[in-house]
């Protein structure tokens, strides 16, 4: 084998397929299962192992899985997740505030935290958002 042969991985590798954009969310309550298009959904909120999703027309609702369950289907629908309590819908996004913490603000008034750690990555994922 060559030498570039073996620097690059020859062996064929299957993708995973990857959520296509604006699909919808399958949301499971404890009384029924909600499917909303993801372009809904102003933002998530974790509560232990129960998560609130907010909708643009200001309803909640309150799934029986944890937020980690929805991590790919949101993170495909362009969702930031600057918290590990919360994912936001980069639409959604009216500002970033600096003081007295980091924190977005939505088009609906609702502040969510930037964490420390990730507040480089969402302030970078919102900077290539919007120049692309």
């Amino acid at each position: 084998m060559n030498s570039i042969a073996r620097r690059i991985n020859l062996t064929p590798v299957s993708p995973q397929p990857k959520p296509a954009a604006n699909d919808k969310v399958i949301i499971k309550t404890t009384d029924y299962v909600e499917i909303i298009p993801a372009w809904e959904i102003s933002h998530v909120e974790a509560e232990s192992n129960y998560c609130t999703f907010v909708l643009l027309n200001g309803n909640k609702i309150t799934a029986s899985k944890t937020i980690g369950t929805y991590e790919k289907i949101l993170l495909a629908n362009n969702f930031i997740r600057p918290h590990r309590s919360f994912f936001v819908s980069i639409q959604q996004i009216r500002r970033v505030r600096k003081l007295p913490y980091y924190a977005i603000c939505t088009l609906q008034g609702a502040e969510i935290p930037i964490s420390r750690a990730r507040r480089i990555e969402v302030l970078d994922e919102l900077i290539s958002a919007y120049e692309a």
